[in-house]
């Protein structure tokens, strides 16, 4: 994507779009700088880390932001390092960085975890037909000759008509159920969309997490079902009212 115009020393790369900076390897300076509009996020993040001089992440540059507002009306600005890597995002807003520094436009987008190939699905065996034994046809009996009596000769047996053999049944091969992991939510063209059984791990996109357990132990955990965080799967019992932190990923599953 061409970037759209520049504001001060930093220049807008998505102006209204679900894509932003990519939050991953400890990516994220601050989850919001509580601040009203997208001009004041730009000073906040040239301005780093005036007001925040407490924060974890004051020692590091601020290169990018991303402004946003959600459907409760909540606004909120993240602040990032850097801007190089693109990663799509639960709500559309507004992407800055700072003009000249690498740019994720220039490569492609990243989903909510690194992509890896698919695993492939083995063809389906088709079991090979019965052949039902054919009866070998029975030999006539020779005429027995009587003493003193016109001789006669038995009927001849007649043979069994050998068993057709039964066509090979097809097996009807199934969809593919792909799982992939987003922020807050499924997108609501996944079918059936939020996975709710992960206790013995899940495969997605070519890694397997392991289970790490279940409950509702803070805000940060999403809704009801399986999330990832950390290189684990985990289960949240928690309400379907809470929505839980972007880097909680939710595990959503889809068939095609």
């Amino acid at each position: 994507m061409i970037q759209i115009k520049q504001q001060g020393p930093f220049s807008v790369t998505f102006h209204s779009k679900a894509e932003s900076c990519s939050q991953d390897n400890n990516n994220v300076l601050i989850w919001d700088a509580k601040v009203g509009s997208v001009e004041q996020c730009m000073k906040a993040c040239e301005g780093w880390p005036s007001g925040h001089a407490g924060n974890a992440n004051a020692n590091r540059p601020c290169g990018a932001g991303y402004f946003f507002k959600k459907p409760d009306g909540k606004k909120l600005c993240r602040l990032f390092e850097k801007c190089d890597t693109c990663k799509g995002q639960t709500y559309v807003g507004k992407t800055f960085q700072k003009t000249g520094s690498a740019s994720c436009d220039d490569a492609e987008p990243t989903t909510a975890e690194p992509t890896t190939a698919e695993p492939t699905t083995a063809a389906p065996t088709t079991a090979a037909p019965t052949v039902a034994p054919t009866a070998a046809p029975t030999r006539r009996r020779a005429p027995t000759r009587r003493r003193a009596a016109p001789t006669t000769t038995a009927p001849p047996t007649r043979r069994r008509a050998p068993t057709r053999r039964r066509a090979p049944t097809r097996r009807r091969t199934s969809p593919t159920m792909t799982f992939s992991t987003y922020a807050y939510r499924c997108p609501n063209y996944f079918s059936p969309g939020r996975v709710h059984s992960c206790s013995g791990g899940l495969y997605i996109r070519g890694t397997m997490y392991k289970y790490g357990g279940s409950g509702c132990h803070n805000s940060f955990w999403p809704s009801k079902g399986c999330f990832v965080y950390g290189g684990k799967v985990y289960y949240s019992t928690c309400s379907e009212s809470q929505q839980g932190r972007s880097d909680h990923q939710v595990a959503c599953q889809n068939l095609r």
